[in-house]
């Protein structure tokens, strides 16, 4: 069953109006969703006080969606799980996610597997996870820029024994 773009929008509407105000999980991977579905999703963030957990993997997500998420991850204080695992956020789009890391505070497990992120996205994601104590999984596996990041993520999980 895929929702795509005009589904996303509705159920993204339906997250910031009182019918799903105490939806707690969405689960919408594999659905084709791309960045528009993804950006509604994210303008659902800004105001949604309900969702723990958001599924959004394997939706061909780019990194310009992940400037619409970035806004609504420092807006949101309660989505605890963010799942965007084998999208194309790319570098950029890691950098945005670390820069919303550096404001909130409920975010506890991130899931990038596979999403092209190169070394400097990589290192933006460590630099922000010594500073972000809230953070207690994060899964970057599959990312061409973990090779030459090894050591600093390393640094980054001695420092944090909760980190998984």
């Amino acid at each position: 069953f895929f929702f795509k773009q005009k589904t996303a929008y509705e159920i993204a509407q339906r997250l910031v109006g009182s019918e799903m105000c105490i939806r707690d999980s969405l689960t919408m991977s594999l659905n084709d969703i791309r960045d528009d579905g993804a950006i509604y999703l994210a303008q659902a963030l800004e105001v949604n006080k309900s969702l723990l957990v958001l599924e959004i993997a394997d939706n061909k997500i780019s990194a310009e969606a992940a400037g619409s998420l970035k806004r609504g991850l420092t807006e949101n204080n309660t989505l605890s799980v963010l799942d965007l695992g084998k999208n194309t956020l790319a570098s950029l789009g890691a950098i945005a996610l670390s820069e919303a890391l550096l404001v909130n505070k409920t975010l506890t497990q991130l899931i990038l597997h596979n999403n092209q992120i190169e070394e400097k996205g990589i290192l933006a994601l460590c630099d922000t996870l010594r500073k972000n104590l809230y953070i207690r999984k994060i899964d970057i596996a599959i990312n061409p820029g973990i090779q030459q990041c090894v050591k600093q993520i390393g640094i980054v999980a001695r420092r944090r024994s909760t980190l998984e």
